[in-house]
C-alpha cells in the first residue's frame, strides 16, 4: 500500500491466511524455498480512514482490518472505524509499526458486547506480537475504548509500543496466559492505565512486565490486576493517578490495585512481584494525582505480594484488606515488623508513609 493521499476502504479489509499488508516504504523477510531475502516496499507510509467522526458520537464504521491466521501489518496508519484491527481464532500474528488514531466504535456495555472502539482488539487466539504501535485518542468525548482489548488469548508480546488518551484503558488483558509486555508507556488513560484480569482458573503461564510507565490517569488505578496468580514487574513507573479528580472510583484510586491474586494452591505460581517500582502523586509535568495509596487492595488467605526496590511518595504507600503475604524487601527501613497490627510502618529506603491493614491484618508480612 502507498501513500497518495488517504485510503478510504469500501469495507472491512478480511485478509486470508498468510496475507500481509506492507505500507509503502515498509520492509519484510520474505522466504522463497532456498534464501531468505529482505522486500523494501517502495513509496511512502499510508493513512488508511473511513472519515473522521464528531467527539462522543458511536460511530457506524466497520472495522478497518479482519485479521487472519499469520497475518502481518507493517508500515501503516489507521483512523477511525469501529475497532482499527480486530482478530477471532487466530494464531501467528505481527502487527509492527502501525499508528491507530481514533478508533470509533461504542464503547459501551460489558464484556464482549462493549468491545468497540479499540485500537487491537483480539480474542480466541495464540503467539501474537504488537511492536512499536502508537495509539492516540485527540477530540475527547469518551468515544473510543481501549488502546489494546485482548481476551481468551495465549502468548501475546507487547514491545517498545505508546499509547495516549485511551477513553477506558490503554492495556486490558483479561484471561490472557502467557503475556510479556516490555517498554511501554502509556500516558492519560481517562479509566485505567493496565487491567490485568483472569476469570478462568487454568493456564496462569508465565508473566512478565518490564519497563512500563503509566503517566496520568482520569479517574481510576494506575495497575489493575485482578485474580491472576503470576505475574513479574520490573522497573514500574505509575505517575499522578487520578488527576481528574471527578468523584467516584477516584477517591480511591491507586497506582496498583489487586484483588484476589492467589499464590499458593495454582501449580507454578510466584505470586506477584515489583523489583523496581517507583509511584508518585507529581508526574514532573505539572500535573499532580490524588491517589488514595501507591498499592491496596484486597489479598485473600494465598496471596503472595512482594516489592524490592521501591521507591514511593505521595499518600498512604499501601492499603490491604485481608493479605495473605506482603513482603517490603530491601528497603532499607530498620522500622521493624508488627505482623500482629493492623498498622505497620516502613520509613527510608525510599518508603514514606503507613502500611494499613483495614481488616485482620497480613498472615505473613516483612519490613526490613
Amino acid at each position: 500500500l502507498d501513500t497518495g493521499g488517504t485510503i478510504a476502504p469500501a469495507a472491512t479489509v478480511g485478509l486470508a491466511t498468510g496475507q500481509a499488508l506492507l505500507g509503502g516504504g515498509g520492509a519484510i523477510d520474505l522466504f522463497d524455498g532456498f534464501d531468505l531475502f529482505t522486500f523494501q516496499a517502495g513509496g511512502g507510509r499510508p493513512e488508511i480512514s473511513f472519515g473522521a467522526v464528531a467527539p462522543g458520537v458511536d460511530s457506524l464504521q466497520p472495522d478497518h482490518v479482519a485479521l487472519a491466521d499469520q497475518s502481518i501489518l507493517i508500515g501503516l496508519s489507521f483512523t477511525g472505524g469501529n475497532n482499527a484491527i480486530s482478530g477471532n481464532g487466530v494464531t501467528t500474528v505481527r502487527l509492527i509499526d502501525l499508528a491507530i488514531r481514533e478508533p470509533t466504535g461504542d464503547a459501551g456495555g460489558a464484556g464482549d458486547a462493549g468491545a468497540h472502539g479499540d485500537g487491537i482488539h483480539i480474542t480466541d487466539s495464540s503467539d501474537i506480537r504488537i511492536d512499536r504501535l502508537v495509539f492516540s485518542e485527540e477530540t475527547g468525548g469518551f468515544d473510543t475504548g481501549d488502546g489494546i482489548d485482548i481476551r481468551r488469548s495465549s502468548d501475546v508480546s507487547i514491545t517498545d509500543s505508546f499509547i495516549d488518551d485511551a477513553d477506558r484503558t490503554g492495556i486490558r488483558l483479561v484471561d490472557v496466559a502467557d503475556f510479556h509486555i516490555d517498554t511501554v508507556e502509556i500516558e492519560n488513560a481517562h479509566l485505567i492505565g493496565v487491567l490485568l484480569w483472569r476469570t478462568d482458573s487454568a493456564g496462569v503461564g508465565t508473566n512478565t512486565v518490564n519497563a512500563l510507565t503509566v503517566d496520568r490517569t482520569d479517574r481510576e488505578d494506575g495497575i489493575r490486576i485482578i485474580d491472576y496468580a503470576h505475574i513479574t514487574f520490573t522497573d514500574t513507573t505509575i505517575l499522578a493517578v487520578a488527576d481528574g479528580n471527578a468523584g467516584g472510583w477516584d477517591t480511591a484510586a491507586a497506582a496498583i490495585r489487586f484483588r484476589h491474586v492467589a499464590a499458593s494452591g495454582v501449580a507454578g505460581s510466584t505470586g506477584i512481584s515489583f523489583d523496581g517500582l517507583t509511584v508518585a502523586n507529581d508526574d514532573g509535568q505539572g500535573t499532580t494525582g490524588h491517589m488514595s495509596a501507591a498499592i491496596r487492595g484486597q489479598g485473600g488467605a494465598n496471596s503472595a505480594i512482594t516489592v524490592r526496590n521501591a521507591d514511593i511518595a505521595g499518600a498512604a504507600a499501601v492499603i490491604v484488606r485481608e493479605a495473605g503475604s506482603l513482603a517490603f524487601t530491601d528497603s532499607g527501613s530498620d522500622a521493624g515488623n508488627t505482623a500482629s497490627g493492623h498498622v505497620s510502618t516502613c520509613i527510608g529506603g525510599g518508603i514514606a508513609g503507613p502500611i494499613v491493614f483495614n481488616v485482620a491484618g497480613p498472615g505473613t508480612f516483612s519490613c526490613p
